[in-house]
């Protein structure tokens, strides 16, 4: 069992780390990618269940994929009509979902795991183009974040 957790765990960092490479270039997450970061989740779900003859770990990725996409959801549809555009994409919405399938309801701080990481690589950034009045919209890739915070929820979740 634990070679099979393990082999879907290296799964998943490839897509993550494909989804975001597709992000930084394109600034979307494309379905297809997310949907296998989910396919993976799922076979992961479906092999603890089997390994521990429970429902526990289906409940946990239900509750999970809800709790990590609620918040970005809410914030996205209350920011969709801003002149800006929304504070996330749609794309970002359902790969925390996806991804909530693997951490269970864990899941729920991947945002704020990766809106500090985003934060601290892109302050510096951010107050030098205030500083030289470059105020046109910036866009962020949010991908690369959701990929380390997810790393960071594995390496420091029991």
């Amino acid at each position: 069992m634990q070679v099979v957790v393990l082999a879907l765990h290296v799964a998943l960092v490839g897509l993550l780390a494909w989804l975001a490479w597709v992000d930084v270039r394109e600034r979307r997450l494309p379905n297809q990618l997310v949907l296998a970061v989910a396919g993976v989740g799922v076979v992961h779900v479906l092999a603890q269940a089997t390994a521990t003859r429970s429902l526990d770990s289906l409940l946990s990725a239900v509750l999970g994929a809800v709790l990590s996409a609620v918040l970005p959801l809410a914030v996205a549809l209350l920011t969709a009509r801003r002149a800006s555009g929304p504070a996330f994409g749609m794309g970002d919405v359902k790969l925390l979902a996806a991804l909530g399938i693997f951490t269970g309801p864990a899941g729920f701080f991947l945002l704020p795991i990766a809106s500090t990481l985003a934060a601290i690589v892109l302050l510096p950034q951010l107050l030098f183009r205030l500083a030289q009045k470059q105020t046109r919209k910036i866009t962020i890739a949010f991908g690369p974040y959701i990929l380390l915070a997810t790393v960071t929820l594995f390496v420091f979740s029991p």
